[in-house]
This record gives structure tokens, sequence and C-alpha cells, in this order.
């Protein structure tokens, strides 16, 4: 997931550019966009942590960042499963 819960960066004034050069929360960020960009124009399917999250409170569902609660990991798996029945070849 790209987006903590702890970032209170109040103006990005003080860093160097690229901020994804300094700051590994703009970094993920990015590489998120490229992920759209990707998916948009090719074959393929994502799954998108951080609007899941924002959906059901990432400060709740995902406090550290990294470690899920069952409910959005539920979720999560509800998304990989629809993508995959998506995929097979109508029979």
């Amino acid at each position: 997931m790209s987006t903590s819960g702890d970032e209170n960066i109040s103006t990005y004034a003080p860093f160097d550019s690229p901020l994804s050069g300094t700051l590994a929360n703009i970094a993920s960020k990015e590489l998120n966009l490229m992920l759209h960009d990707v998916a948009a124009n090719r074959s393929i399917s994502i799954v998108d942590v951080d609007a899941i999250a924002a959906d059901i409170g990432g400060g709740e569902h995902l406090p550290d960042g990294v470690h899920q609660s069952r409910e959005m990991q539920q979720i999560l798996r509800s998304e990989i499963l629809h993508i995959l029945n998506d995929l097979r070849p109508a029979s």
C-alpha cells in the first residue's frame, strides 16, 4: 500500500526534486500510477489495495501499512477470484 496513516507532511517545499527520490511514499504512489497506466493499455488486471483500504478504512484494516485485517484479506481474495473468473474462457 502506498499510503501510510503516519504521513504528516504539510509542505513538500524542503524536499529535493524529484520527490520520489527522497520520499518512499511518493515513489510508491508514482509506481501505482504507472501500473494503472500499463493496465489501461494492456490486457492485465490489478487489485488496488489503496482504494480498498480507503473504502473500508486503512487505519483500522491496515494499521501498520503492511499487515491486513481479516476483512481486508477477504476483500482482496474476492477481488482476485473475480479477476480469475473473468479470465476463464467461455464454455
